[in-house]
This record gives structure tokens, C-alpha cells and sequence, in this order.
């Protein structure tokens, strides 16, 4: 497991790179988290896949809950984000407890975005397995939904304690989605320097 910095003025954080981050994610909130209780938020196919283990991994430490939200950028709303906020409050989440977004940038945007609301925000902790996701949008703190006026137009900047990328998320990405993953990597490259980039 490799540990990045990101360094952000008053609040930076790691993002946590490796194989096997899943089964410590637990063991890693429990040294940065006030309170006691997670919501677990992602949706059925992602969480089929990979929720389980995250919820054993926290649950040695923490009482969990889950609440799923429907696949798909079109969902990316503030419907979800009240059934996020119903969810909250119905498993007595207070201003320490955690909300961990499972999941690709739908999951990652529109939980962080109730994270960053509920109680006037409560911690967040992004746990990405798309490679556009883990290397994108849950690092830079940018959540926020979708209206009927446009994409992202409702948001905030909100920072996690920490992100959890697990690469063995990837091994289930169809080609496209590596792809897509990958062109932001390359953008990242052409961005940065010319090493880098090759």
C-alpha cells in the first residue's frame, strides 16, 4: 500500500493506493474518525461486488448501515441525495459520523455532496473502484449533482478524511470504462510534464 498526500490547506489527506485496501479501510477510519457509526452509500451492482468486504472491514470498528443509490450519471440528483439524507437520519448518523462513498464518480460526487451538507457536513471518505474515479474524481475534493439546468450545477468542494483505491476494483471494469480511466491519466500526463507523459 502506498500512501499520497495530497496537500491541501487545512485539510489535506491521503489517498491510499494498493492491492488489499479494502480490508483495511476499516483499521484506517478508525484512526481518523471522531464517531462510531458509517453509512455505508453505492449502488446493488457495485456494492454486490465489493460491499461486503468494506462492511467487514468497518464493521470491526464501526456500526454500519448501507444506503443504495440507482446507477447511472442520470441519477446523479438531489432526489438521491435526499434518500441519502433519509438514510442518515434514520440510522442516527451526528455531526462524527462517516459517510464512505463505494463506488465509481456518480457514487463518489453525490455522496460527498450530502457529506458536505448533512449537519452542515459530516466526515467523508471516498472509496473509488472505477479507474476514472481513483484517479479523478475522488481526489480534488469537487462533489455536486445535476439539475434540469445543467451538470454540476449544485456543489460544493469537500475534502475526505482519506481515499481508499484498491486496484483490485479494476479487475471487474469492462474495456471501455478502463479506457475511459485511462484517457484522464494521459491528460494528467500531457498536463504535468513530458516524462511523465511518456
Amino acid at each position: 500500500m502506498q500512501a499520497v498526500k495530497v496537500k491541501v490547506k487545512n485539510s489535506p489527506y491521503n489517498v491510499y493506493v494498493g492491492s488489499g485496501i479494502l480490508e483495511k479501510t476499516g483499521r484506517l477510519l478508525k484512526a481518523a474518525a471522531k464517531g462510531r457509526r458509517v453509512l455505508i452509500v453505492s449502488n446493488k451492482k457495485v456494492f454486490g461486488l465489493y460491499g461486503q468486504e468494506l462492511e467487514k472491514s468497518l464493521g470491526k470498528h464501526f456500526e454500519t448501515s448501507v444506503c443504495f443509490i440507482p446507477d447511472g450519471e442520470r441519477f446523479k440528483n438531489l432526489k438521491a441525495v435526499d434518500k441519502i439524507y433519509a438514510a442518515c437520519a434514520r440510522n442516527r448518523l451526528d455531526r462524527y459520523s462517516v459517510i464512505a462513498a463505494l463506488g465509481g464518480g456518480v457514487v463518489g460526487d453525490t455522496a460527498g455532496y450530502a457529506a458536505a451538507t448533512y449537519m452542515r457536513g459530516i466526515d467523508l471518505i471516498q472509496v473509488p473502484t472505477t479507474l476514472l474515479a481513483q484517479v479523478d474524481s475522488s481526489v480534488g475534493g469537487k462533489t455536486g449533482v445535476d439539475t434540469d439546468y445543467g451538470k454540476n450545477m449544485v456543489g460544493s468542494f469537500y475534502h475526505p478524511l482519506f481515499v481508499a483505491a484498491d486496484v483490485k476494483t479494476l479487475g471487474t471494469l469492462s474495456s471501455d470504462e478502463f479506457e475511459n480511466g485511462m484517457a484522464e491519466v494521459i491528460k494528467h500526463g500531457i498536463i504535468r510534464d513530458s516524462a511523465y507523459f511518456r
